[in-house]
């Protein structure tokens, strides 16, 4: 929850939009395709579009690139990446929601509400596993021995299984968002788990 969060947060809120050629600020909601606007120096492009002039950014949250970029006037550019130059103007072609970042956010979402096969398989064992071992521990209890109920309760735990596995997916979906990788799903994870060979597209983004 505190990685989507700083993703969250880390989306700008409000936006610097030329109306009869004065600047007023909006909420970023507020944006509309065609709309003319200010992006100061380091802050986040709120929404898709093309830059009206010169503009260097920093995209490392989109493409994990650590270099800034240089993006000529006409360039189309993406929403997420932060201004690493002076001060440009920016011709929105997206609403906020439609926007590059906003549908990262939202495939972090999804992908931390899809349960791994593995997390779904220990669901359905705790579902009967847990009342059965209830029941035992009861019956010990009734019986008037509470240190052996007690040591039904320890040696039948299934944490390992039903708390870690759950516990571990969102984890690493999460922290992985953080480090601006996206991953769709925690059965992707899984998978990645029994993969002999990585083959990866040599772009620059790798060199740190």
């Amino acid at each position: 929850h505190r990685e989507l969060s700083a993703l969250l947060d880390r989306a700008p809120r409000v936006v610097s939009r030329y109306e009869d050629g004065e600047l007023v600020e909006r909420p970023v909601d507020a944006v509309r395709r065609g709309d003319r606007l200010l992006v100061k120096p380091g802050a986040v492009i709120p929404v898709d579009g093309i830059a009206s002039t010169h503009a260097v950014l920093d995209e490392s949250a989109l493409t994990g690139e650590s270099r800034p970029v240089e993006r000529p006037a006409g360039d189309p550019i993406r929403s997420g990446a932060v201004n690493a130059g002076g001060a440009f103007d920016l011709l929105a072609t997206t609403t906020a929601e439609e926007s590059t970042y906003a549908g990262i956010v939202r495939l972090v979402q999804e992908s931390e509400r899809q349960r791994a096969p593995i997390v779904r398989l220990a669901d359905r064992y705790a579902a009967v596993f847990v009342p059965i071992t209830l029941v035992i521990a009861g019956i010990a209890w009734v019986t008037g021995d509470a240190v052996r109920a007690l040591s039904v309760l320890v040696v039948a735990t299934p944490c390992p299984l039903l708390l870690a596995v759950p516990i571990a997916i969102v984890s690493g979906t999460s922290r992985a968002a953080h480090r601006g990788i996206i991953v769709k799903g925690g059965g992707v994870l899984e998978t990645l788990a029994r993969a002999k060979v990585l083959v990866l597209d040599k772009t620059g983004t790798l060199t740190s």
